[in-house]
């Protein structure tokens, strides 16, 4: 589900940006409106969703739309925005803020759908940075780097990452296969991230900082080859 968030004051534009995304969009996706940036503050207040793409009106009556997306590198720098506007004397001011398309609104039918290529890559591309999980029906999200290891107790994965331990019902195979090539089983109960490991050892990996987990002799070597091609690049 791709979640879109659009900032728009005029309902005429409103109903024709939805069905222009959803003609471009080959996918299930879902848009929350804004027609003001007081509503969008208002509402990150209450709830701190995150929104994948972003389509941004530059006058918004209350407020700069580039203001409002200025704050939105801030605050959430991993969504991607495209300018939607009829002004075309801001074709500079923009680039005050990180977007990544520019669309005139008459020429909306246009460029839309190359945008949204654009917007669809770069978020397979950071998506592919992160792994998600779910813990007692809530989905969590963290960077790939800073996994440390992964602990298979009983029926439970705990996923050490370098400031806090995660929990969830998946087995290390499963999460094995949403990794980069940077995480290795280093025994049939643990996982490690090459790049926190310090030393390997016959029967021990020591990792940064100051952690160690076992290693089985069925893995040993293969550990010990893996971290040698990642070191080699």
């Amino acid at each position: 589900m791709v979640t879109i968030a659009l900032f728009e004051d005029d309902k005429v534009w409103q109903e024709r940006l939805i069905s222009s995304i959803g003609k471009a969009l080959q996918e299930p996706f879902q848009v929350e409106v804004f027609s003001s940036g007081d509503e969008f503050l208002t509402q990150r207040k209450n709830a701190e969703k995150e929104y994948q793409i972003i389509f941004m009106d530059i006058e918004l009556g209350d407020a700069s739309g580039i203001q409002i997306a200025k704050k939105m590198n801030d605050c959430m720098p991993d969504a991607q925005i495209i300018y939607v506007t009829q002004y075309m004397e801001y074709v500079s001011s923009v680039y005050e803020s990180q977007h990544i398309y520019f669309i005139h609104k008459k020429e909306i039918d246009q460029y839309l759908s190359r945008a949204m290529e654009i917007a669809l890559e770069k978020i397979r591309k950071i998506d592919s940075r992160y792994l998600s999980f779910s813990w007692n029906k809530e989905t969590y999200k963290i960077l790939q780097k800073e996994i440390v290891y992964m602990e298979r107790i009983l029926r439970t994965t705990k996923i050490h990452t370098r400031t806090a331990v995660f929990s969830t019902s998946e087995k290390l195979s499963e999460l094995l296969k949403r990794l980069d090539k940077g995480f290795v089983l280093c025994h049939r109960s643990y996982l490690v991230n090459l790049n926190a490991v310090v030393r390997i050892e016959k029967d021990r990996v020591s990792l940064k900082p100051d952690q160690s987990v076992p290693v089985s002799r069925s893995r040993y070597h293969d550990l010990k080859q893996q971290f040698n091609l990642w070191i080699a690049g």
